[in-house]
């Protein structure tokens, strides 16, 4: 092997040394920045597991509470459509209501009518034997 060549051997085994030192260090680092990354701090003072949990308990609450108001709505709606009138249903009480008055009021309208009618004619009969009556007193 010639001069040229053990210079050239050496420099490449010192390269490679070189690039495995660089390469464990920078696998350290790596390494450091992620346990790092873990122990990420809020400015709360509140790592990112304890802000996950919390806001996972938020919205559980928040998910239950939308349930209830669902339900509550759902119960509301159910007595609403329970308790209405749907129009055929009406239009049979109208029916009904003027079956009713039909088969009440009329005849008592026609008792009313006859009654006025008969002491029209009792107010009649009367006016006319005061009449006469009076004619026969001052003639």
């Amino acid at each position: 092997m010639t001069a040229a060549e053990k210079v050239l051997q050496a420099a490449t085994d010192r390269a490679l040394d070189i690039i495995n030192n660089a390469k464990q260090a920078a696998k350290h680092e790596l390494a450091g920045e992620a346990a790092d990354a873990k122990k990420v701090v809020n400015a709360d003072g509140v790592n990112d597991h304890d802000l996950l949990i919390e806001m996972k308990t938020q919205l559980t609450r928040l998910i239950a509470d939308v349930n209830e108001i669902k339900n509550g709505n759902e119960k509301r709606i159910t007595e609403l459509e329970r308790s209405k009138a749907d129009k055929t249903e009406i239009e049979s009480l109208k029916k009904e209501v003027h079956t009713i008055k039909e088969d009440r009021v009329r005849p008592l309208e026609n008792i009313v009518s006859k009654f006025w009618i008969t002491m029209s004619l009792f107010t009649a009969a009367i006016a006319g034997m005061i009449t006469v009556f009076c004619f026969h007193i001052f003639k």
